[in-house]
């Protein structure tokens, strides 16, 4: 039997606080996932993603699974277990692009995939958050990409002063915030903010996608 290029993920999580959790983020990632309910339900070669040990004695027996055993409740192993459905362990590459601004926005890409966007508490540091995503998301490399606008310059020195390990880019934010409601990466927004009418997530996403000039602190 060949080997599928993409696992079945199957959720086995006890906890009802951290299961719901897990399926925000599943969801707002547009993750398909099925649950467990028996060992012999289970597709051929999946993930099980479980907190509990029981489940992982349950499934002992299934020689072509993988569990990704998280007792600890940790964001880091869910995405583990996300990554291992698609065959990697870690992300090549992970991307933030910053729309900055007195209430900053970010975006963040692992691989080309949106991962996540969020508008950032304009007291918070963006160091702070940066340090989140390191924790969150296994990758290879990180860079940081802050358009130039506003107060674009002082974020992304400050960044790199608190981030010296990672690579912080000023990018020009011309073109970067939409007109009108058209073109491919409209499209990629429409698709995970259903409708479509956050013009800082469409600058950050061109923000992340254009290449910059490093930062040197």
């Amino acid at each position: 039997m060949s080997t599928p290029r993409y696992r079945a993920l199957v959720l086995a999580v006890y906890d009802p606080r951290w299961f719901m959790k897990v399926l925000d983020r599943l969801k707002a990632r547009r993750i398909p996932y099925t649950l467990y309910y028996t060992p012999d339900n289970i597709p051929y070669y999946s993930v099980l993603y479980t907190d509990y040990k029981y489940f992982v004695d349950q499934v002992a027996g299934r020689k072509d699974l993988e569990i990704v055993y998280d007792p600890e409740h940790r964001s880091l192993v869910v995405e583990k277990a996300i990554l291992r459905t698609k065959l990697k362990e870690t992300y090549n590459e992970i991307i933030v692009g910053v729309d900055p601004g007195p209430s900053p926005y970010i975006i963040v890409l692992g691989d080309s995939e949106i991962l996540e966007m969020k508008r950032l508490d304009p007291e918070a540091p963006l160091a702070k958050e940066i340090e989140r995503i390191k924790q969150e998301y296994p990758y290879k490399t990180l860079k940081v990409r802050v358009g130039q606008c506003h107060n674009g310059w002082r974020i992304a020195y400050t960044l790199k002063k608190a981030e010296r390990d990672i690579a912080v880019e000023i990018v020009d934010e011309a073109k970067t915030t939409p007109k009108n409601g058209t073109g491919e990466i409209v499209e990629r927004i429409k698709n995970m903010l259903k409708p479509y009418r956050n013009k800082d997530a469409y600058a950050a996403l061109s923000i992340a996608l254009r290449k910059g000039i490093e930062v040197i602190a």
